[in-house]
């Protein structure tokens, strides 16, 4: 029996590969041959491999059978099924039959397509309704932006069963924190790292020499990480019902946007909810665009390409989360390839050919780049600000061991310096800045990163009654609304902090407040600048502490004190770690650290505040041992072992003036009768006049005391 159920498995297997290879051989149709590969290449997402259902007797077939497929004649299909989805967005009959050989051609263009298949995403059924043609586009919430603060706020809100669409500009799918921003300016960090063998340099090693082609392997890496990321958030929206539209918003009244998209194609127009352009159709779920003149097929057709349209969207609520860019000085030479800011470093690798770099700003941006072309073999890097500080929120300490880092590295720093001219010189191969003070520094190029203007400008928000501050910035209460209360403002577009670890926070909350349950954001966040060494603070610093006038006392830890610390960068490891603590009740302040890894382990001490944890915690903790982790426990003994000297000395001091006291006030009893007996002159004396006579003695201690 046992044999006989095996034997029946092989070849119900047997049966099901044949007709597989069969059909993918015999089939002539391009658009087949792709979704079948697609489906079954390892490479290809996961929603690819399960879009169809798990009982298909064919990989390229939706079928309503369960039982086990049999071979069918060459050239056919043996589903029952009525339809099959095809590339193009559209349903055939499944019973058609198909050329019984391929062209030479068409195998040619099945094996590019299917490459491009298994890298794209497959549509997915929508259970959201689709409206009719014709119809007014109406959401419960729309999200200008797909940025973090876009993502998590979109997401929140789809998953309380809302009906939710992002809006952004084609290619711009994750916002400026994927594209332009945070994630391109951390790969170029770790790329530089890698390539250029930083971290190895304190067991001395070599400084590596520039590779001719450095600038292009940094950017490739850049280049793929933006895409996995795109792809990434894109899954994310799609998985959780969120429509995306590709186009420029812009306000037409407080509860109508209009959307305009200017032709061209996204890598994400294969995603179900994905609407292209114009009016919203669709014949099936899942399948919908908009269609401008041209239509639903002229859309198909071109891929949205070379085609502009618009539609008015209407929704009950709005989150404008729209980024920001880097700010510009009219007159800098921007038209020179030698004059650049954090957008374009990123799309010109002839940064890689630099040797002497100026950089036009000291804020977070600035000095991230700063410290990553310092770290370039032979490049040398100026730094010139108006302020006489930098990073003026974060720990003295901290940035003046950025600064010393930097310098011992060959960065030189011009605080306190005004730029009056930019001007190129050299027949175009050098910049030139001209001083307020009479300075003048000539580079090879310069690095422009001078705050950020905010992208609201093109938003129509006078059309929607709601009000912006200086570059663009849009003014918001605790729980993120404008001066409009149904719409809402998260991200870099509301100012400081601008980052995308708050900005998801705000996005989500913004959702919260929208639907009912409203809750202001905690104030105790980390805040991660990725300079090298790269810097983390969370609470209070001591210039902080120190205007608010609350006492505290500070425990510090070195990177050098650790066995992680002296196995990754040697005995000479910059960095350290600070803790500030209410010196009656211990409970943690603040949190400061320099190092390697300091975004991630700042965390710890983030955790422990917002929990109103003591210094006790980190003393009482086991923390794995080699770990950058503990600079906590270190730092802890550190602040209880001052905290602790100081108490000794405090009370030894108080118990010898105690002792003062006591003794003055002994010599001073025994000469009482004597002075008491001269001058009394009876010895009969009432009890108050005894009480009288005591009374100088008490006095005289109390003064001497």
């Amino acid at each position: 029996m046992l044999t006989r159920r095996l034997l029946t498995r092989r070849q119900a297997t047997q049966a099901t590969t044949s007709c597989r290879f069969r059909s993918s051989c015999s089939i002539g149709s391009v658009q087949l041959h792709t979704h079948a590969s697609s489906i079954h290449s390892p490479s290809a997402p996961p929603s690819s491999r399960t879009a169809l259902s798990s009982s298909s007797p064919l990989p390229f077939c939706r079928s309503t059978h369960t039982t086990s497929p049999t071979p069918v004649p060459k050239g056919t299909c043996g589903a029952t099924a009525t339809t099959r989805p095809v590339d193009d967005g559209t349903y055939r009959d499944a019973s058609t039959a198909l050329p019984a050989t391929p062209s030479a051609a068409a195998v040619a263009a099945a094996t590019s397509a299917s490459a491009a298949a298994s890298s794209s995403e497959r549509p997915f059924p929508s259970s959201l309704p689709l409206p009719a043609v014709g119809s007014d586009c109406h959401f419960d919430l729309v999200v200008i932006g797909s940025g973090p603060s876009g993502q998590k706020c979109a997401i929140d809100a789809a998953k309380n069963g809302k009906r939710v669409c992002v809006v952004d500009k084609a290619g711009m799918f994750g916002g400026v924190c994927i594209h332009t921003g945070t994630i391109p300016s951390k790969t170029f960090r770790e790329a530089i790292l890698h390539m250029t063998a930083h971290r190895q340099r304190g067991f001395g090693g070599e400084v590596m020499a520039r590779s001719p082609s450095l600038s292009r392997d940094v950017l490739d890496r850049v280049q793929k990480v933006e895409q996995w990321e795109t792809e990434t958030i894109l899954k994310q929206l799609h998985r959780n019902k969120v429509y995306t539209v590709a186009g420029a918003a812009r306000f037409v009244d407080p509860y109508h946007v209009e959307v305009v998209s200017e032709g061209s194609s996204m890598a994400s127009s294969q995603h179900a909810g994905h609407i292209r352009l114009g009016t919203l159709t669709g014949s099936s779920p899942g399948q919908i665009s908009i269609a401008g003149s041209g239509g639903v097929a002229a859309a198909v057709e071109s891929g949205g390409s070379g085609l502009t349209s618009s539609h008015v969207i209407r929704a009950d609520r709005f989150l404008v989360a729209c980024g920001s860019r880097p700010a510009r000085n009219p007159n800098y030479p921007w038209d020179s390839p030698l004059v650049f800011d954090s957008d374009a470093v990123l799309k010109n690798p002839a940064w890689g050919e630099i040797n002497n770099l100026i950089v036009v700003g000291a804020g977070v941006i600035a000095l991230e780049y700063a410290s990553m072309f310092n770290t370039l073999p032979n490049c040398k890097v100026t730094i010139i600000d108006e302020r006489p500080t930098f990073l003026d929120f974060i720990d003295h300490e901290v940035t003046d061991t950025l600064k010393y880092v930097m310098r011992r590295e060959g960065a030189t720093f011009l605080l306190g310096e005004k730029v009056e001219k930019v001007s190129i010189v050299n027949n175009g191969s050098s910049v030139r800045v001209d001083l307020n003070s009479g300075k003048d520094v000539v580079g090879d190029a310069l690095f422009y990163a001078v705050g950020r203007q905010a992208e609201s400008d093109s938003l129509g928000l006078d059309h929607a009654g709601v009000e912006t501050a200086k570059r663009g910035l849009i003014p918001v209460n605790e729980y993120f609304q404008t001066s409009q209360p149904h719409i809402y403002a998260a991200g870099d577009v509301i100012g400081f902090p601008a980052l995308a670890s708050t900005a998801m926070e705000q996005g989500r909350l913004c959702s919260q407040h929208m639907f009912g349950a409203a809750r202001p954001m905690k104030p105790v966040f980390p805040y991660g600048i990725y300079t090298i060494p790269e810097i983390s603070v969370v609470g209070h610093s001591e210039q902080e502490l120190t205007k608010l006038k609350i006492p505290y006392k500070t425990g510090v830890a070195k990177y050098e004190e650790t066995a992680k610390g002296q196995m990754m960068g040697g005995p000479h490891i910059d960095g350290f770690l600070k803790l500030l603590f209410c010196p009656t009740s211990h409970r943690i302040l603040g949190v400061s650290a320099i190092g390697e890894n300091a975004t991630e382990i700042i965390h710890i001490g983030q955790a422990v505040m917002s929990l109103n944890g003591t210094i006790e915690y980190f003393r009482d903790s086991v923390f794995n041992y080699p770990t950058y982790a503990e600079l906590f426990r270190i730092a802890a003994l550190d602040g209880i072992n001052k905290a602790n000297s100081i108490n000794v000395a405090h009370a030894a001091k108080l118990a010898a003036t105690a002792n003062n006291n006591n003794n003055n006030q002994t010599t001073q009893t025994t000469q009482t009768p004597q002075s008491t007996a001269a001058t009394t002159p009876t010895s009969a004396t009432s009890a108050g006049d005894s009480k009288v006579s005591t009374s100088p003695p008490k006095q005289s201690s109390n003064a001497a005391a």
